[in-house]
């Protein structure tokens, strides 16, 4: 039963390194995933040599008053950072998908320059099923929700609306 772990606050958790407390979900001493395993048999292993990545971005216009809007241009620019090195020596292929916010001219002539593919557009349910055609693995970045009921629960995802406003996406849709 994996309900209950989707409550947990997986990235506030800490461990202790050298006496200081770290981050579980980043620290290269604690391999960490939050994953839960499907009702069906896992895929067999990849077998081709460039790996396809989708970043796909959500930020609606109007998220609930308790969610702090995304800065798409910064976690773009750390993304791109972080994988720099490994997109290139490893052949790695990344889509970029910054939703309705977009990315300021100069970046998108960047990444464009350094090998990255844009999507532009409002990140909708329709755009998101899009990039999971052809990436072997999706990378979302955005707000959602969980609330916890006797069946286990309901999760959503805060995607966008064409108008770039907030589309509460449940989990039985995606």
């Amino acid at each position: 039963e994996v309900a209950p772990l989707h409550a947990v606050r997986w990235e506030r958790m800490t461990v202790a390194y050298d006496g200081r407390p770290a981050p579980a979900s980043i620290a290269t001493l604690t391999p960490f995933s939050r994953f839960a395993g499907l009702e069906d048999e896992s895929a067999e292993p990849l077998s081709v040599r460039a790996l396809r990545i989708a970043v796909c971005m959500s930020n609606p216009s109007n998220l609930p008053d308790a969610f702090v809007p995304i800065d798409i241009p910064s976690e773009v620019d750390n993304l791109s950072r972080t994988v720099g090195a490994l997109r290139q020596n490893y052949g790695l292929s990344v889509t970029i998908a910054p939703g309705r916010t977009g990315l300021p001219e100069q970046m998108r002539t960047r990444l464009i320059a350094d090998g990255y593919s844009l999507v532009d557009g409002p990140l909708t349910l329709a755009a998101l099923m899009k990039q999971t055609e052809t990436a072997h693995v999706i990378h979302f970045l955005g707000h959602g929700a969980f609330r916890s009921d006797a069946g286990g629960g309901t999760a959503a995802l805060y995607l966008e609306k064409e108008d770039g406003s907030l589309a509460l996406t449940l989990d039985t849709e995606i």
